[in-house]
């Protein structure tokens, strides 16, 4: 199943964190090395989408991470409740590893990216996928609105096929009609039909 929200994580963490630390971050997310309030707040993101996120959204997100603050001995990638996490191993930033998912995506009309990098936005923009801002997508998401450009339509149920209820058609009563034989083959085979009086 193809992606429907692709998130550019620590993006997202920025308006997520209180507002001392909101100019920090963005140093801080330079620096080498994993800092433990940098997985504290990882940590906080995932539990607020998997809280605020339905099932059938949450199993089609993609939150994306830069590899250089990844979690020590972990995967590339990992789920957290069903939110397909990825950190960009074998891309220089998180920014390359969005690109190239918005890129492949079989159906960008269908997805949704969240990050207020004009990078990604133009990324997102060129195949047509929708894109928003972080901080205000953040803000509908606390409300409890999930912003998606695209919502993906409930599949209608099947009739039962249980049919044990159903009644038989019964076809419609026909007058009965004293014709003779001999009538009956005169207008099989084509003759004039003579009524009688």
């Amino acid at each position: 199943m193809s992606i429907l929200l692709l998130i550019d994580g620590y993006n997202l963490i920025a308006p997520m964190a209180a507002p001392s630390q909101r100019r920090s971050i963005r140093a801080e997310l330079t620096r080498e090395g994993s800092k433990p309030w940098l997985l504290t707040e990882r940590e906080k993101l995932l539990a607020r989408l998997a809280e605020h996120l339905d099932e059938p959204v949450r199993t089609r997100t993609c939150v994306v991470f830069d590899a250089k603050n990844a979690p020590a001995g972990q995967p590339s990638s990992l789920t957290h409740a069903g939110i397909e996490v990825r950190f960009a191993v074998d891309h220089p930033e998180a920014d390359d590893l969005l690109e190239e998912l918005i890129r492949r995506h079989h159906h960008p009309k269908q997805l949704t990216v969240v990050s207020s990098d004009h990078r990604i936005q133009a990324a997102a923009k060129r195949k047509r996928a929708s894109f928003i801002d972080s901080e205000p997508w953040y803000d509908a998401l606390e409300e409890g609105v999930v912003l998606l450009g695209w919502t993906p339509s409930k599949r209608r149920e099947k009739p039962p096929t249980d049919r044990s209820d159903a009644k038989a058609i019964e076809p419609p009563s026909l007058p009965d009609l004293d014709i003779s034989d001999e009538d009956l083959q005169g207008w099989i085979d084509g003759s004039p039909f003579r009524f009688d009086s």
